[in-house]
């Protein structure tokens, strides 16, 4: 067993108030990849992602951000960008991830909001229990003009996307532990926010590929439950 790895990342944002939002997705995306979008809008508008995606979770903190993941298993004919929708003009944030290696979906903890410099993500136990899970702490909250000063300890990799009026913090970490409580998050000045933290599932004993190839049911074309008849060979 090994640690599902984070293949690449990309970001952006919307700084102009509008209903479409460009959505930059990571970079060699192959089918099976698991995509990973952490979104946040300025007030509370209906969040759309083109099908295909599905919602994580999603929470607001009163009328000042919303904030969202959605996840996607790819299947390699991805765009270099997807367009979501709200359903009344607002700036957005976003920060994207291609992550290997994994198995099942994301599970994400209990969101937790308030207001002020120091957000820390509640506890997650998945329910897979303890293996070599990748953890993500992230952290979404209006006034982008704030930036995030430090990621709770032990997390590396941080990102901040941000705009005028919001702002996007992740984080990962990998830990073999049942439940994991991770630390605060600094920022630069108070504000509303939300965080969550996300758990991600390690692969049930490979790495996602044999010799390259992307389903391991399958060796060179040949059906593992078959594998007793090669070259017609029983």
């Amino acid at each position: 067993m090994a640690f599902p790895q984070v293949a690449a990342v990309n970001g952006g944002n919307n700084a102009v108030n509008s209903t479409e939002h460009t959505v930059n997705l990571p970079a060699d995306i192959s089918a099976d990849d698991l995509l990973l979008v952490f979104f946040a809008s300025d007030a509370i508008p209906t969040i759309t992602f083109p099908g295909g995606w599905t919602l994580l979770f999603q929470e607001v903190r009163q009328t000042f951000v919303k904030m969202g993941v959605w996840y996607r298993v790819a299947d390699g004919e991805e765009d270099a960008t997807i367009v979501v929708t709200t359903d009344s003009e607002r700036m957005s944030t976003h920060t994207s991830y291609r992550i290997t290696g994994y198995s099942e979906t994301p599970e994400a903890g209990t969101p937790d909001g308030g207001w002020g410099n120091d957000p820390d993500p509640l506890s997650l136990t998945p329910t897979w229990g303890a293996k070599d899970t990748l953890w993500f702490v992230f952290c979404g909250y209006f006034d982008g003009n704030r930036a995030v000063e430090d990621y709770p300890i032990l997390y590396t990799d941080g990102r901040n996307d941000r705009c005028n009026d919001c702002g996007v913090g992740t984080a990962r970490r990998e830990r073999n532990i049942i439940t994991e409580d991770p630390g605060k998050f600094r920022l630069s000045g108070d504000v509303p926010f939300v965080v969550n933290t996300i758990a991600i599932q390690p692969a049930a004993g490979w790495s996602g590929k044999v010799l390259g190839v992307t389903n391991p049911a399958k060796v060179m074309g040949v059906d593992v439950a078959n594998i007793a008849k090669v070259h017609g060979v029983a």
